[in-house]
């Protein structure tokens, strides 16, 4: 697996979608269902019509929670596409650390590079 960033919001994003839509999905489908099995059949002969525009607007509002969550899920891909894997360098030890880690002392710079000495670059 890649190492990723520990602040990627878009990768909890991404993994709650499915348990989004699903949920989303449902709760309409079983409002709707109960609605149905609670309606006493001679009441739903007279008031098919509203039954019907309700199970109409059940499909929309499903189609519609389909559609911001594929929305979301396109911009969490898009993100995390821009993003890519995290690039970490490999350990590199400073000069200084590496020349007294081995027993040798480093030289101090040139008389004439210190600064306020004749010779010194003013830039």
């Amino acid at each position: 697996m890649k190492p990723r960033r520990r602040d990627a919001r878009e990768h909890a994003v991404w993994r709650r979608l499915p348990a989004i839509l699903f949920w989303g999905t449902a709760l309409p489908l079983l409002c709707s269902g109960l609605w149905h099995w609670t309606v006493q059949p001679e009441r739903a002969r007279l008031d098919l019509h509203g039954l019907s525009l309700a199970d109409y607007a059940l499909i929309g509002v499903v189609v519609c929670h389909w559609t911001m969550v594929f929305t979301a899920g396109i911009a969490c891909r898009i993100v995390m596409v821009i993003n890519g894997p995290v690039q970490r360098a490999d350990p590199y030890p400073l000069p200084e650390l590496a020349g007294e880690q081995a027993g040798e002392r480093l030289q101090p710079p040139a008389a004439h590079l210190r600064r306020g000495q004749p010779g010194h670059d003013r830039s």
